[in-house]
């Protein structure tokens, strides 16, 4: 049934149940026959389907795997398709990489019928790997191409079974202007979809439309949904333009590979069992993108900001603005070519990059200034400081003082003023309401007197009844500014008095004065709450390796002393090599084995290494001008820029075209967090005698172990009991044991891969001659499981577990 409006009084996702369940097969008494084939649903109205996924996962009559895509219009129903079979082959090789959004009803197995067997068959049917390296992003399905991938899931037994769905979500980011495309898919590709199979798709031409009265069709209009408060005409443009090519200044792009790792640890840094106070060194060596990085991980909290990667914005036409933000960079990136790749731009590239670039500069100005009632950043370059009497002290300056900016006026005022009745009181009683009563005396007997002149007399007497008349008036006046003088002389900004510290002369002891600044931080932070409960303070100090070994201790020690007992988010570029040689400096009296680690381990309680081979090729492409890159792109493939996939013509009636680099990355509306199960919990205490007995470092591993788990997350991924167990368990082998893993990785199919591990350490570094080493010891216990479900096998390290153990290395 076709329908422009739903019925009265049905929602649509009752309507699409109905559909998706084949509802009119189950009730004899339906008035509509049931299907015998698969269906489409065109929704009308909004661009993003999350809420259609999400109604497939609340209903009981059937077992559903979902595909959701986000495209562009321009053959965009082949697109879908061919973007759906390659992240087919992505599950069978092991890799995460999805261009959709993929839910399945219960684990990651629940594909394997797809990979292992429909794949095989489709392809073995075909004669030839549509996604193959060599095939190109862009081309054509004929009729006898798309009649093989179909007919392919015929054999229920081993595809889709009875009481299970396959639905594939297409969400277009404008409606569809080629009717042409749509019509050829209606008898290609809509007619002939297999029982268990659906289309869901947005976006689809104005005038089309599909068959009344068909129990396979149905036409449906989502309410658009999200923050109607929003006044998209109040947004003020502003120019966010990336940085100069060849500037030292720390990227605002991904010139280096480090994206990845900068949103995971931005949706860390968020996540609502995150708690502060928390530390994380960033390790690299001079050159190696330290700054970048942090300035990358502040731009990722804006976006993973809940104000703008959760709540969807009508005005953007039904999506989040962290997507809308990633549709406009691949929109200018695909347009690029055109306008700055040495070709003649159309008026039309022209202008459509131009506003594309004005959209995206308006939208992050919006995202950058929402996001601070979520996360609030200070930047604090300790280089700048090295002159400085009390490097601390600035440090305690620069944090307070970005606080105070972030509130609003009569906030700031009113934040000064309790601070002052709090640490001030006598002197605020002396210089204001001794005055006050002072005043308010000499007032009173001065309205007793002339209490009767107080109204007019009939004839005004200038020279004595209007002078009295004034007096009043004048006193109060005159009160009003006396109070505002010295109100404003008590109450001064926080930064101002934390800097003052380190010049009064009657303290005798610097420690007096940090716990000062320690007190007056966590005052300031705890108003910030009262205001704004759910923001967090993430402060960046950057070029500490820069300063002199005296001043790197001194930020050492502000951070272990202030910062670690308020609750703020640290992040800290360091050098290690040079961090090292000054706290072996400081400490030269003291022979301790690895003096810095230790010392370091109370401060920082997550390290992470920036990789040590980043995407250099990514980087020297990005300081030559676009047209170099362009035409050296063009000459290396032959046929065009390879970012820019020429759409092809489809030759034949019903044949249907499509390109992968019309694909965008889809950015959830409702993020999934990464939860704490009690079954890791289950395993973490089984096997907790491996665990050193340290708080400390056992409260770092649980935090990166969550931290891991966000790296390595695929949206709405479920993993089973067992997998989260064996998760932990090569947590705790890589943390404790690193020098066996690469050997764990390398085992045989067959048999245990951590006693396969150990029996190579053995023989390879000729430890079996050698004494016996507790953590030797350690290791033979290890590898015997609590049980043998637990006990891990090459197949158990597959791509997720390689990409843990890479990552436990650099995240420590």
């Amino acid at each position: 049934m076709a329908q422009d409006e739903n019925p009265s009084g049905a929602s649509f996702e009752d309507d699409f149940l109905k559909i998706l369940n084949n509802r009119s097969k189950q009730d004899s008494s339906a008035n509509s026959p049931p299907r015998t084939r698969g269906f489409v649903v065109l929704a009308r109205g909004a661009t993003s389907l999350k809420p259609l996924q999400a109604a497939c996962f609340n209903q009981t009559y059937n077992k559903c795997l979902t595909a959701r895509y986000r495209l562009q219009p321009e053959a965009g129903l082949g697109t879908l398709l061919i973007a759906f079979l390659k992240d087919l082959e992505l599950i069978s090789q092991g890799s995460n990489a999805f261009q959709g959004d993929l839910k399945s009803f219960a684990s990651a197995d629940d594909w394997k019928p797809l990979t292992e067997y429909y794949l095989k068959r489709a392809f073995d049917r075909l004669g030839s790997d549509l996604l193959s390296a060599s095939a190109s992003p862009a081309g054509i399905l004929n009729d006898e191409v798309l009649l093989t991938l179909l007919g392919s899931f015929e054999d229920e037994t081993h595809v889709m079974r009875t009481g299970e769905r396959l639905v594939l979500f297409g969400e277009f980011t404008e409606a569809a202007k080629d009717l042409n495309e749509w019509f050829a898919a209606l008898s290609s590709l809509f007619a002939r979809l297999p029982e268990r199979v659906g289309l869901v798709l947005s976006g689809a031409p104005k005038d089309f439309s599909l068959p009344t009265n068909d129990p396979h069709y149905l036409e449906i209009t989502i309410p658009k949904s999200g923050d109607t408060g929003a006044d998209p005409n109040a947004q003020t443009v502003t120019k966010y333009a990336l940085t100069s090519l060849l500037s030292d200044l720390p990227a605002q792009n991904d010139k280096l590979g480090f994206e990845p790792y900068a949103e995971a640890i931005a949706r860390f840094v968020l996540h609502p069992q995150t708690k502060a106070p928390l530390t994380f060194g960033v390790y690299g060596e001079w050159g190696k993108g330290k700054s970048s990085f942090m300035k990358m991980i502040d731009l990722e909290l804006i976006k993973q900001a809940a104000v703008n990667v959760k709540t969807l914005r009508p005005e953007l036409r039904g999506v989040t603005r962290t997507q809308r933000l990633k549709d406009l960079q691949v929109l200018i990136d695909q347009l690029e070519p055109q306008v700055l790749g040495g070709k003649d731009p159309t008026e039309g590239d022209l202008s459509s990059y131009k506003t594309a670039q004005e959209s995206r500069e308006i939208l992050w100005q919006t995202m950058r200034k929402d996001a601070k009632h979520n996360v609030i950043s200070v930047t604090f370059n300790a280089w700048q400081f090295e002159d400085s009497k009390q490097i601390w002290a600035g440090l305690a300056s620069q944090i307070s003082k970005r606080i105070e900016e972030e509130l609003p006026w009569l906030s700031q005022q009113w934040l000064r003023i309790k601070y002052a009745w709090k640490e001030r009181r006598t002197e605020l009683l002396m210089n204001m309401l001794l005055p006050v009563a002072v005043i308010c005396l000499v007032v009173g007997l001065f309205a007793l007197g002339y209490l009767r002149n107080f109204i007019l007399p009939q004839k005004l007497d200038f020279s004595g009844d209007l002078l009295r008349l004034l007096l009043p008036t004048g006193s109060a006046l005159l009160t009003i500014w006396f109070l505002s003088a010295n109100l404003l002389k008590v109450a001064k900004p926080m930064s101002e008095r934390v800097l003052s510290y380190v010049s009064l002369p009657s303290y005798r002891d610097q420690m007096g004065f940090q716990h000062r600044v320690k007190d007056d931080l966590s005052f300031i932070f705890k108003f910030l709450k009262s205001r704004r409960p759910d923001c967090k303070v993430i402060v960046y100090i950057d070029d500490l390796d820069r300063c002199s070994e005296t001043k790197i201790m001194e930020i050492l020690q502000a951070i272990n002393l202030i910062l670690a007992g308020s609750e703020f988010f640290v992040f800290v570029g360091m050098n290690m090599e040079i961090i090292e040689r000054a706290i072996e400096a400081y400490y030269k009296d003291k022979a301790v084995d690895e003096l810095a680690d230790y010392y370091l381990s109370k401060i920082v309680q997550i390290s992470f290494e920036l990789p040590k081979n980043p995407d250099l090729d990514r980087y020297l492409s990005s300081l030559f001008s676009h047209q170099s890159r362009y035409q050296l792109g063009s000459r290396q493939t032959g046929n065009g820029n390879p970012n820019d996939p020429q759409k092809p013509e489809p030759k034949t009636p019903g044949a249907l075209s499509y390109d992968l680099g019309k694909v965008l990355t889809i950015v959830s509306s409702t993020p999934q967090e990464v939860e704490d199960t009690p079954d890791e919990l289950q395993a973490f205490c089984d096997y907790s005698h491996f665990l050193d007995n340290n708080p400390r470092k056992v409260l770092r591993l649980i935090n990166t172990h969550r931290l891991i788990k966000i790296l390595l997350q695929r949206d709405n991924t479920f993993w089973p009991v067992e997998r989260q167990r064996k998760l932990v368990i090569w947590r705790i082998f890589c943390e404790q044991w690193p020098e066996m893993v690469h050997y764990a990785i390398a085992s045989p199919a067959t048999g245990n891969s951590l006693r396969y591990a150990l029996q190579r350490w053995e023989e390879v570094e000729n430890k079996s001659t050698s004494p016996v080493t507790h953590e030797h010891a350690l290791a033979k216990v290890f590898v015997e499981p609590i049980s043998p479900e637990d006990a891990l096998s090459s197949n158990d390290i597959d791509e997720d577990f390689r990409r843990a153990a890479e990552l436990m290395d650099r995240v420590r």
